[in-house]
């Protein structure tokens, strides 16, 4: 066994669990992973936090599935329980640890966050482009992994079992210092500050379940509902086994167009600046 799986599941969160198990018998991984009982909110009495309960919840929670596996001696997939899984996942794990690729890395996150910048989604697109091409078979797809800047989410991600102790460490002193940032904020304040090495398999391999109302489920970082849905499908966008048909169909329904003329203009050069393959040929300004 070249990893241990675990998911983070509350114990009041019974169909969420259901729902992680099924995905894991659809892919034959039901040996290979194990439920942790997610902490709820702030057992721990720390004082004036910076965050929501369940953002302490979910950071503790992560801090002590790590901590029990300091010295284990093996690679550790964590995954929460919105996670959506893909038949690519576990075969890009087993190559990230048997390529050495993961000796590199603190963390290897499955999917992140995408910022809403036109020349980084250009630029993950014509990655994405290059990555993902289409196989001999109708409807499969040749996969081909690489590693891009991981920015925030704790969906699903690889410790490298020689780095769990450094990654606790800091997840200690953020939580004895009071709990200030949620555990992705402080995972990316920590490469930032070079602490942790960190990045994120690219195509993702895995997505998370989003409701497309606006709303995540353990965070409660709040948005408008139309920034919200925006901001999950082009994350989505980015999923290995994204139908981008489908994805497009939501966008028109979840994202209606501003009513500001100029509003719609910039909407038109950013997605200009997003797309690798828009031409350059514009008239002479000058």
């Amino acid at each position: 066994m070249s990893y241990a799986g675990f998911y983070i599941n509350l114990d009041r969160s019974a169909a969420r669990r259901a729902a992680v198990e099924a995905q894991l018998a659809k892919f034959g991984l039901s040996d290979r992973y194990h439920r942790f009982a997610a902490v709820e909110g702030n057992p721990a009495g720390i004082i004036n936090p910076g965050i929501a309960p369940g953002e302490v919840g979910c950071l503790l929670s992560h801090l002590t599935l790590l901590k029990q596996n300091v010295g284990a001696g093996l690679h550790v997939h964590v995954m929460e329980d919105d996670v959506l899984l893909s038949r690519h996942t576990r075969p890009a794990i087993e190559t990230v640890i048997a390529s050495g690729l993961i000796d590199d890395y603190d963390l290897l996150f499955t999917e992140t966050f995408i910022p809403p910048l036109a020349r980084e989604l250009g630029r993950l697109k014509a990655l994405y482009d290059r990555q993902v091409a289409s196989a001999p078979g109708p409807g499969e797809r040749r996969l081909n992994l690489a590693v891009v800047e991981y920015f925030h989410a704790t969906s699903s991600y690889i410790a490298n079992k020689n780095a769990i102790g450094r990654v606790v460490a800091v997840l200690d002193r953020a939580v004895a210092e009071g709990a200030k940032m949620p555990v992705d904020f402080l995972i990316r304040d920590a490469y930032l500050k070079q602490t942790l090495k960190v990045g994120c398999l690219f195509p993702f391999v895995t997505a998370v379940q989003f409701d497309w109302t606006g709303e995540q489920t353990i965070t409660g970082r709040r948005r408008d509902a139309r920034t919200a849905a925006a901001l999950a499908l082009a994350r989505r966008s980015f999923f290995v086994d994204a139908n981008i048909a489908e994805l497009s169909a939501l966008a028109d329904k979840l994202i209606v167009p501003s009513g500001d003329p100029h509003a719609r203009l910039l909407g038109q050069v950013l997605a200009l600046h997003a797309d690798p393959r828009a031409s350059t040929n514009v008239p002479d300004q000058s």
